[in-house]
C-alpha cells in the first residue's frame, strides 16, 4: 500500500498498481478518496484475474483426456513406468522415514503417522512436475473426455490398461532395485513397519476396501 498511496500534506499520490506488473498514471487525490479508489482499482482487477467458470473448467479436462488417450503406446508405457517408479520412491521416503521412528510411533503414534503422509506426497509431485501418467489421475480425465464424445471408450480402456500395466512394472522395479537387491527392509524397525503395513493392507475384508 506504501507504493501506491504517498502522502503528501493533505493530498495523496495515488499510483494505482495491475496485476500485470504496470502502473495506472498517478493523480493527486485526499487520502480517503485514494485509499477507496485503490481498492476499487484492487478488486477490479481482481476480478479480471486468469480463473475458469465450470464449462471452461469441463473444456480444460477434456482437452487434457483427449491428449492422454491419443498419446501413442511406448510413451504412454514410459511415462506410465516413470508414475509407478516416482509413486513407489515417494511409498519407500516414507516407509524410511515413518517407519523408522519406533520411539515416535510409540510416543505419538498420530505424529508417526503425520510424518509417514507428509513424507509420501513426494511421489505425487515428482508425477505432477515431471509429467508422468498415473493411472488414477487417468481415470478422471479420460472420462469427461469420452462422455463428451471426444474420444472413444476403446481409447480410454486402451489408456487405463496401458497406464495401469506401466504403474506395476514401475513400481516393481523400484522395489527391486532399491528395496530388494540392497536389502534395505531386512532390518528393524523398518521390517516391522513394512510387515505390519502389508498385513494390514492383505488382511481386509472386500467391501471395506471398497
Amino acid at each position: 500500500l506504501r507504493d501506491c498511496i504517498l502522502v503528501r500534506g493533505s493530498q495523496s499520490i495515488l499510483c494505482l498498481p495491475r496485476l500485470d506488473g504496470r502502473r495506472e498514471p498517478c493523480v493527486a487525490l485526499p487520502f480517503v478518496s485514494a485509499l477507496h479508489s485503490y481498492s476499487a482499482a484492487v478488486t477490479r482487477e481482481v476480478r479480471h484475474m486468469a480463473f475458469k467458470s465450470p464449462r471452461d473448467t469441463v473444456c480444460a479436462v477434456d482437452a487434457i483426456g483427449c491428449a492422454k488417450a491419443t498419446l501413442d503406446t511406448p510413451r504412454l508405457l514410459l511415462l506410465s513406468f516413470l508414475a509407478g517408479a516416482y509413486i513407489a520412491f515417494g511409498g519407500l521416503l516414507a516407509v524410511i522415514v515413518g517407519g523408522g521412528a519406533p520411539g515416535l510411533a510409540s510416543a505419538n503414534p498420530g505424529l508417526q503417522k503425520f510424518v509417514f503422509g507428509a513424507v509420501f506426497p513426494v511421489g505425487l509431485m515428482l508425477v505432477v512436475i515431471a509429467g508422468a501418467e498415473l493411472f488414477t489421475g487417468n481415470t478422471a480425465t479420460c472420462i469427461p473426455a469420452a462422455l463428451s464424445r471426444r474420444i472413444t471408450w476403446r481409447a480410454v480402456g486402451r489408456n487405463w490398461v496401458l497406464s495401469y500395466l506401466g504403474n506395476f512394472a514401475g513400481s516393481l522395479f523400484v522395489a527391486y532395485v532399491l528395496v530388494f537387491l540392497t536389502g534395505l527392509f531386512l532390518k528393524d524397525p523398518w521390517l516391522s513397519s513394512i510387515t505390519a503395513i502389508a498385513e494390514a493392507k492383505t488382511s481386509q475384508a472386500f467391501l471395506p476396501l471398497c
